[in-house]
């Protein structure tokens, strides 16, 4: 490649380096998913399955597979631009340069449905949430219960709107209202139960969650928008005995 002009032999090596933090970025989309689906770690402790339960979304859930599957597919293609710059391959670049635009317009209409889906969360908390809760909550083992229970002793909360959500239950107000101060059959003393609601804390999970998750697709369509167009500038000019 000593015939390279020093314009082409820039373009490659921005277009190797750009590669090298898609990979990066790949990296950390499993990374994050795997995280989140297992809340191994202390700031993950209420994942995306109690939250799936709680508001009984299984696209939530879905959701997590796919950013895990982007983040293996993104790691795949960046080899693949990586290997393509530089070995300045036609063939290569322009099957990476499709693949990017695929890419590209799945992660723009991802962060737009994480954008509704964030416009939806107050209807959702306004309307069907306390439903749930009075219909799904049974004071057991059951993946609602227990999602509901992780998520109130978490944020020091009691119901969707307070402890009036609990009145028509039969056992009454659970324990994991009161967080750690509670009676040795389980339930709550009425001077340690939580005064406020979860509708806001629920409320600000989602909307923060969603938010990061839009913009973290549109950051990374910027960066794909890069890519092509230096793709692009590369491929017009590799040799023609590379194509």
């Amino acid at each position: 490649m000593g015939d390279e002009s020093c314009g082409t032999r820039c373009v490659q090596f921005i277009l190797f380096m750009l590669n090298f933090i898609f990979f990066l970025c790949g990296v950390g989309l499993v990374v994050v998913s795997i995280f989140i689906w297992l809340g191994p770690v202390e700031a993950f402790n209420f994942n995306v399955i109690d939250l799936a339960n709680i508001l009984d979304n299984v696209y939530l859930e879905v959701g997590c597979f796919i950013m895990m599957g982007a983040g293996v597919i993104i790691i795949f293609f960046a080899i693949i631009g990586c290997c393509g710059a530089f070995l300045l391959n036609r063939l290569l670049l322009g099957l990476y340069f499709l693949i990017i635009i695929l890419l590209f317009f799945a992660q723009l209409a991802g962060a737009v449905l994480a954008a509704i889906y964030s416009a939806e969360i107050d209807t959702f908390l306004s309307s069907e949430a306390t439903d749930m809760l009075q219909t799904k909550y049974k004071h057991g083992n059951d993946s609602y219960s227990l999602a509901i229970d992780s998520f109130q002793m978490k944020f020091d909360c009691c119901g969707i709107n307070g402890r009036e959500d609990y009145n028509d239950l039969d056992k009454g107000i659970p324990g994991s209202c009161c967080g750690k101060d509670r009676t040795s059959d389980g339930k709550c003393v009425d001077a340690d139960i939580a005064q406020s609601g979860c509708r806001e804390e629920l409320k600000a999970f989602l909307t923060q969650n969603t938010t990061i998750i839009g913009a973290t697709l549109v950051g990374v369509a910027c960066l794909e928008l890069f890519l092509m167009v230096f793709a692009v500038l590369l491929c017009r000019n590799a040799s023609e005995k590379d194509y």
